[in-house]
């Protein structure tokens, strides 16, 4: 039995368990998979540990999407590209890969639910290894502009000033804000929300978000995450190992695990 598993700090909110269990069974692959709650002063034993005990494949979660980049052998282009990974697979010679697969997660959330970027003013809320990732599927979608807000300076507007932008169309949230346990939270608040016509928020624990509710109240288009975790998660599956996942097989992988966690 291949062992695989998800790395983060917290991840205990992970339903990574879940989907693979699911993709497990839908596939009869012979797998398991655990969560890994590892601090930051013990990420650099992480590489070490999978040669160790036979890890051959990890996602990696929240803080370390871009942390981890230092501890690979190689990464794969596209994932350089973006700047952040978010699974490392084991080889058979002992190096490491990182892959980027938030990228194709979010085209297919983006695809699933027909949200049209081409030609679209797309606001990104943080610029984490998730913000990279939508951010570099929304450039080769076509928008037409892309702005982010950051509580950093360097990497954006301040959120004191999305009330005062023209008239855009979608906004995606990126930050952990809304995520268990601190579900009443949202990045913006109504009035905020007057400037765009769809929301996509990449937190999918819980599936229908604080933001999402409030973008629904005020008209709008409104998408959690839970496409995009299991649409990443079928990839990561395929490249640690090598059994590919049929478009029908994945669709009914997503219902399931959509009417699992539905509580909207």
């Amino acid at each position: 039995m291949q062992s695989f598993g998800n790395v983060g700090y917290p991840i205990n909110h992970s339903r990574s368990p879940q989907l693979n269990q699911l993709i497990y069974r839908y596939t009869g692959y012979n797998g398991c998979y655990n969560l890994f709650t590892v601090p930051p002063e013990k990420l650099e034993g992480l590489i070490p540990a999978m040669r160790v005990l036979g890890i051959q494949g990890v996602g990696i979660a929240i803080p370390y999407k871009q942390e981890i980049l230092k501890y690979l052998d190689t990464i794969e282009p596209e994932a350089e590209k973006i700047g952040a990974v978010n699974a490392v697979k084991l080889l058979p010679d002992g190096s490491t890969c990182g892959y980027n697969t938030d990228y194709f997660g979010f085209l297919s959330l983006l695809s699933r639910k027909s949200v049209e970027i081409e030609g679209k003013k797309v606001l990104i809320c943080g610029m984490s290894g998730a913000g990279r990732a939508v951010r570099q599927a929304l450039i080769d979608s076509g928008a037409a502009e892309i702005l982010v807000a950051s509580t950093k300076p360097e990497k954006g507007i301040p959120y004191s000033e999305v009330k005062n932008l023209p008239q855009m169309d979608v906004l995606v949230n990126c930050t952990p804000i809304g995520m268990h346990p601190k579900v009443d939270e949202s990045i913006v608040g109504k009035e905020e929300l007057s400037r765009f016509h769809t929301v996509v928020d990449v937190v999918y624990t819980p599936i229908w978000t604080k933001l999402c509710a409030l973008a629904e109240e005020c008209g709008l288009r409104a998408y959690g995450g839970m496409e995009m975790l299991v649409y990443q998660g079928i990839k990561a599956f395929t490249l640690f190992t090598g059994v590919e996942v049929d478009d029908e097989t994945g669709d009914k992988i997503c219902n399931e695990m959509v009417e699992l966690y539905s509580v909207k």
